[in-house]
């Protein structure tokens, strides 16, 4: 058995020799097999089937030049296209010169060619071709290249994409207009064709091919762009003459807005400055806590009505303020508040299509409409308010009408005229709602805020009596601060009192 052994292993090194002994010779042999070629390849070597004489890459170009500038005069080129023709001959053909560059380029490549299998490629396409290379009609004369791109650029169509014409005071406030496919030249299969002929005869007619393009977007897409996605209004009412125009103004700069997808839009940016200057009227405004009048007053009720629109379309709001004293045109906890370098309102449209704003008013309301696709899975959105608490006021305080400017009602010491009374404040939520199918299927909080109480203010004159006093005019009773009240649901409204 140990014989047998013995035997078997003697074969297999005996059979690894002669396999290798061959591999071997097979190496030495393609080695030898290229170097000839090689050199087969500098004796022997042609261009476009013109012999070259040189492996010298300038000796080449130098030859091909002479050759080409000799016989452009018999090369010829017709283009076409449907009953269209361009001519182009003699004078229209300019012979390159960097030819060189091809020739030094695929020497190159063939020297740093390393692997074995890549050379033996190289060689049976060498011997297929007899040893040739092709250089192609442009580049031989490259500055035709100018005149059949005129010649593109004419026949050429780009596509037009269907568009939206916004006009929101128009009877039909979204024109769209037909989209229309464009024709392109298909360069390569044209380069293709006359490089095809070039290298078999001087006389070259070739077509221009053409491709279809479709236009991207087609007036169906932006059909479905136009539905109304949400509303809201606010009353303006028992607003004054100028609180009303100061709504309807600021509001119309946005009426018309077409908001791209991923935009930010702020509020301050598209209607400040908030001043005369700016079209704006002296109204009501909330101020340190206080209704005074100012510049702008009822900015903020145009605020809150687009706010209340862009939740209601699912629009990210990345910033908004609430007032200082609760405002009866919405519930607690969605109104917006601005106010020029203090406070913004400012959203962003996250979704892929585009929006379209369309702001209105009546003498009894302002309104503000948004336009889009419509939602995800047709889902609606609604919001919700909740009181949590009233917040007890801290009682009246007196203040000395020192500065006389209320003298029409108090005069002296002990004299005394309400100016305002005290107001619990409020903590409220608000919610944001998901409806699919006319159920609710999500709730999430987006707000938690706190109007504080406020103090009622009672004026009292600054002048000391002389003799006899003088009756106390008005009837003022002195208000102490109230205890913490807890909200009943049929007491979530806001008193009707609180309007800036």
């Amino acid at each position: 058995m140990k014989v047998k052994k013995k035997d078997t292993v003697s074969r297999i090194l005996v059979f690894l020799i002669i396999i290798s002994s061959l591999f071997i010779t097979v190496v030495i042999a393609q080695v030898f097999f290229i170097g000839k070629a090689n050199a087969n390849m500098s004796n022997k070597f042609n261009v476009n089937g013109i012999k070259i004489n040189s492996s010298n890459p300038i000796d080449i170009a130098n030859q091909l030049s002479k050759h080409y500038n000799q016989e452009k005069k018999n090369y010829s080129l017709s283009l076409t296209h449907g009953d269209k023709k361009w001519e182009f001959a003699d004078e229209d053909f300019t012979v390159s010169s960097n030819i060189h560059t091809v020739i030094e380029t695929s020497q190159k490549i063939n020297s740093q060619n390393k692997d074995m299998d890549a050379k033996i490629k190289l060689l049976k396409n060498l011997k297929n071709s007899g040893n040739s290379l092709q250089v192609s009609f442009n580049y031989i004369f490259p500055h035709l290249d100018e005149k059949i791109n005129n010649i593109i650029e004419k026949i050429e169509v780009k596509p037009v994409n269907s568009e939206i014409k916004f006009k929101p005071n128009a009877t039909k406030m979204f024109e769209i207009t037909d989209s229309v496919d464009g024709i392109m030249v298909d360069k390569d299969k044209l380069y293709q064709e006359i490089n095809l002929q070039f290298l078999n005869k001087k006389k070259i007619v070739a077509s221009l091919p053409t491709v279809e393009v479709k236009a991207e977007i087609k007036r169906e897409y932006n059909e479905k762009l136009t539905e109304k996605i949400a509303s809201f209004k606010t009353n303006v009412a028992d607003s004054t003459g100028g609180r009303k125009h100061n709504v309807i103004l600021a509001l119309e700069k946005f009426n018309g807005l077409v908001i791209k997808p991923n935009e930010i839009v702020s509020f301050n940016k598209l209607t400040a400055p908030h001043s005369s200057a700016n079209g704006y009227k002296k109204a009501t405004i909330i101020y340190n806590g206080r209704f005074v009048d100012g510049v702008g007053g009822g900015i903020c009720q145009a605020s809150t009505t687009l706010y209340n629109a862009l939740l209601l379309a699912g629009v990210d709001i990345l910033e908004v303020n609430k007032h200082s004293l609760p405002v009866k045109y919405v519930p607690l906890a969605l109104d917006a508040m601005v106010a020029e370098y203090i406070s913004d309102l400012k959203f962003q449209n996250t979704s892929q299509f585009p929006m379209f704003i369309k702001t209105s008013s009546t003498a009894e309301s302002v309104c503000v409409e948004i336009f889009s696709h419509v939602l995800p899975d047709n889902i609606t959105y609604k919001t919700r308010s909740e009181t949590i608490k009233k917040l007890p006021h801290l009682g009246d305080i007196i203040k000395v009408d020192e500065n006389k400017k209320y003298t029409d009602k108090v005069l002296f010491k002990g004299e005394f005229y309400r100016l305002s009374y005290p107001r619990e404040g409020y903590e409220a939520k608000s919610y944001l709602q998901t409806i699919k199918d006319g159920k609710v299927v999500e709730e999430k909080e987006i707000r938690h805020e706190k109007y504080q109480p406020q103090n009622g203010i009672v004026i009292e004159g600054c002048e000391i009596p002389q003799g006899k006093l003088k009756p106390i005019i008005g009837d003022v009773s002195f208000i102490h601060a109230s205890n913490s009240i807890n909200i009943n649901e049929d007491e979530n409204l806001i008193p009707a009192d609180f309007s800036p």
